[in-house]
């Protein structure tokens, strides 16, 4: 007796019971191997069921991880040029969930800069096989620039061809922001102690002008020829400005905090500039035993436009310290004309042939 079951038979034989089953003529299996496959496949579909829960319940997990560390993942395909990424890079570049973005279209999520430096390192991933890290502005949705971390590296088939790109971009805005905070609050820091410093600083120098206003008015107070007089007269003189000098320094101080101190632009004769200037130090430089020279070079501009009150000041500042260090030498002020980045500038050079300073010096007044 022969049934017929959905394009194959089984026969059955004369004891009642189906032995075997055949198709297109040919021995498939045993009832009984039959039953037995039945079961195994019954254990297969549960096991990749399961692990069809395990995966779901995985990507909610990597989804989670991914939107608290604010990294997502992407893939380009180096044969079609498409972008398949996960939904933190989606809502980066506000599109959907699984919504493929080609190539060219996500180069207009950068600055026009940071495109061209993607689209090298692309290239040069799939051409050179490099992998590469970049941490750049990204423009997200195309309206908010934000800062970025991109990875990529490359899949090479079993034949060493370049089947993709992949990689990770992580929305690097939050650290950015704790950064530009940090060095915010060590500028602060560091702003505090110059001041600290400043101030102890000043307080020094005040107290040498003063001593000399003090000591010169008490020796004429205690009567002294004309000829010594008037040397004291000079030494409150120049004392009082140096600490007239002093005196304005901190009160610069107080308007560059303020944010009041602001360039002003007038135009000056060069030579007066720096002859006016060189004149305020004569007393001073004699005192010392120094002598002051100055050099100014043909081709400087009879006229200059400039900040007065900032050249003179950074002018007195130089020669005020060079006569300070230059015992029984010369001081020199030199003034030349040279091209820096196609402009033509005016240098001005105090130079002296005092004891100078050692490195650990240099390094403490660049420091500050």
């Amino acid at each position: 007796m022969i049934s017929q079951r959905m394009g194959f038979y089984a026969e059955q034989l004369a004891n009642g019971k189906e032995k075997v089953v055949f198709i297109n003529n040919e021995l498939l299996a045993t009832e009984e191997e039959l039953r037995s496959g039945q079961e195994e496949l019954n254990t297969i579909l549960e096991d990749v069921t399961q692990k069809n829960n395990q995966l779901e319940k995985d990507k909610i997990i990597l989804d989670i991880i991914q939107r608290v560390s604010e990294v997502g993942f992407w893939d380009l395909n180096a044969e079609d040029m498409v972008i398949s990424h996960s939904g933190v890079v989606g809502e980066l570049y506000g599109v959907g969930k699984g919504v493929k973005i080609g190539f060219v279209e996500s180069l207009e999520y950068f600055p026009e800069k940071t495109a061209e430096e993607v689209r090298q390192a692309y290239q040069s991933a799939i051409k050179d096989r490099k992998d590469f890290e970049l941490v750049i502005p990204f423009l997200r949705e195309k309206k908010e620039t934000i800062w970025v971390k991109m990875i990529g590296k490359i899949r090479v088939s079993e034949n060493d061809e370049v089947l993709s790109v992949y990689g990770t971009l992580q929305d690097m805005s939050k650290q950015k922001e704790k950064e530009a905070l940090e060095s915010m609050y060590e500028q602060l820091e560091r702003t505090v102690n110059f001041k600290s410093d400043f101030l102890a600083q000043m307080s020094l120098e005040i107290r040498t002008p003063l001593n000399g206003i003090v000591g010169a008015i008490e020796n004429m107070d205690s009567g002294v020829e004309k000829e010594e007089s008037e040397k004291l007269f000079s030494i409150i003189k120049d004392s009082s400005f140096d600490l007239l000098h002093i005196v304005n320094n901190v009160l610069k101080l107080s308007k560059l905090e303020a944010g009041q101190e602001k360039a002003e632009f007038v135009d000056c004769e060069t030579e007066n500039l720096v002859k006016s200037t060189i004149k305020l130090f004569e007393s001073k430089a004699n005192a010392e035993d120094t002598t002051l020279k100055l050099a100014i070079d043909n081709n400087v501009p009879s006229m200059l436009r400039i900040d007065m009150p900032r050249v003179k000041q950074v002018l007195n500042n130089l020669i005020s310290n060079a006569i300070k260090y230059t015992k029984k030498g010369e001081v020199k002020l030199s003034v030349s004309q040279e091209e820096i980045n196609n402009t033509d500038c005016v240098r001005f050079t105090v130079s002296d042939n005092g004891e100078g300073m050692n490195q650990n010096e240099l390094d403490k007044i660049f420091f500050k």
